[in-house]
């Protein structure tokens, strides 16, 4: 049901997020899955239980051209 990423150090975090939306791949940030959600946590969950094989596709393209364009 959800894929789970560890992106790499320095990328920020709501930065990404918000990318990532405005593409529209919706991800839930890692941290919110902690105990202490305030703790930094470079990674983030995609949920594809309702999505297309297609979609899904798509959405891990963008999910990796912002890794790279974070990375930069």
């Amino acid at each position: 049901m959800f894929i789970w990423f560890d992106l790499p150090d320095g990328v920020r975090m709501p930065e990404f997020v918000q990318s990532s939306i405005k593409k529209h791949v919706a991800i839930v940030p890692g941290n919110e899955f902690m105990v202490d959600s305030t703790k930094p946590c470079q990674s983030i969950r995609m949920n594809f239980s309702a999505a297309s094989m297609e979609n899904i596709e798509k959405g891990i393209q963008i999910l990796g051209e912002l890794t790279y364009q974070f990375c930069k």
